[in-house]
């Protein structure tokens, strides 16, 4: 996605350093449009295991990563290294560090963990006076 976008914004890097900042603002179709696509991408089980998108599929996480894109524009804007290599390191380590989040197993672990805890009342919480009541059926 990144390497896409970076891409298709250097046909018109003069144009993209001129207006980005304006193009972004809150309430923009742009900012709307990165979002959505950063949303599709998290939320797709052919990237995301369905377990992960518990995480993945909150709207905090597409607002920071929205965020996070505008910044590497930014960051892509001001670089001048010989063919921005800055941004593209930092594109790199930044989906590198994305892609353990998404493929991350604590969260499936996690839910399998509790799914065991609830399963065998593990905790003891059927002895309580409310809760117990879910546990009754055991």
């Amino acid at each position: 996605f990144y390497y896409i976008l970076l891409d298709a914004l250097g046909e018109q890097r003069a144009f993209v350093q001129a207006t980005f900042d304006t193009r972004v603002r809150s309430r923009s179709s742009f900012r709307a449009e990165v979002r959505g696509t950063l949303r599709d991408l998290l939320t797709d089980e052919d990237v995301v295991p369905n377990v992960n998108q518990l995480v993945t599929g909150l709207w905090p996480v597409h607002e920071v990563l929205t965020e996070v894109t505008f910044a590497v524009v930014r960051h892509w804007i001001r670089d001048e290294t010989d063919d921005q290599e800055a941004t593209t390191a930092l594109v790199d380590k930044l989906v590198a560090f994305a892609s353990e989040l998404v493929t991350f197993q604590g969260v499936t672990r996690g839910v399998d963990l509790a799914w065991h805890i609830v399963q065998h009342d593990s905790l003891g919480l059927g002895r309580l006076p409310i809760v117990g009541r879910f546990f009754s059926g055991r």
